[in-house]
C-alpha cells in the first residue's frame, strides 16, 4: 500500500518541454493523474534552478 501524502510539499512530477507534459518523478507517491481527481490534495507548480515541478499535499 503506498503512503500516504502528508502535509509538507513533496514533487511527484517534472515538467518535460520535449514532450510538453510532466514526467512522473522518481519515488512519487501518487501520479499527477491521480492528484488531478483527489479532492483531499492540494497542487502547485514550482520552478528550481530552471525546472519545473509539480508538488502536492494533503489538504
Amino acid at each position: 500500500m503506498p503512503e500516504p501524502l502528508t502535509a509538507k510539499w513533496s514533487t511527484i512530477a517534472v515538467y518535460s518541454q520535449n514532450e510538453n507534459r510532466f514526467i512522473p518523478a522518481p519515488g512519487a507517491k501518487i501520479t499527477p493523474a491521480q492528484a488531478a481527481v483527489r479532492q483531499n490534495v492540494q497542487q502547485r507548480t514550482v520552478t528550481v534552478s530552471g525546472k519545473k515541478l509539480l508538488q502536492v499535499r494533503a489538504k
